[in-house]
């Protein structure tokens, strides 16, 4: 064999290893979203987690959330585009109604909506608004306030 034979092979091994590397990726992450879509995902809904031991605020692709039911709360705009959210995981004991762990997480607004950093805030009429400023930092979140405030509504 020659030199530039053996080049040739060594290349062939580096495709051939990225090859196996991405399928490899690909069937991970086939895998991980089949996992979430049976035993984790999101429900709409409401639950009460002031009266539990211990809440625990997590990221919302936390590895917990792939194995774990949430009920979360939405505030949508007028065609329901997700502006902000809540969701909670309540762990309770068998044949128990208390609660022991409530894991949390705040779901963020729609990435796809107000790109422009200078109109980040959408509104319930699907428009994007400039961040209030001082004296009245709040936005509204009625459904048809768009106004600023001095103290959040929440």
């Amino acid at each position: 064999m020659n030199a530039t034979s053996n080049i040739w092979n060594g290349i062939a091994s580096i495709v051939r290893f990225f090859g196996f590397l991405i399928i490899g990726y690909i069937i991970f992450a086939l895998v991980a979203a089949t996992i979430k879509a049976i035993f984790g995902g999101e429900q709409e809904g409401t639950v009460k987690t002031d009266d539990c031991r211990q809440v625990v605020q997590i990221q919302p692709d936390d590895i917990r959330t792939y194995f774990q039911k949430f009920t979360c709360f939405y505030d949508k705009t007028s065609k329901g585009t997700i502006r902000s959210g809540f969701c909670a995981h309540v762990d309770s004991p068998w044949f128990s109604t208390s609660c022991d762990t409530a894991y949390t997480y705040n779901v963020p607004q729609d990435p796809h909506h107000c790109t422009d950093p200078s109109y980040p805030y959408l509104a319930y009429d699907d428009k994007c608004y400039p961040p209030c400023k001082a004296p009245y930092p709040f936005r509204g979140l009625g459904t048809d306030d768009n106004s600023c405030y001095q103290t959040s509504q929440y």
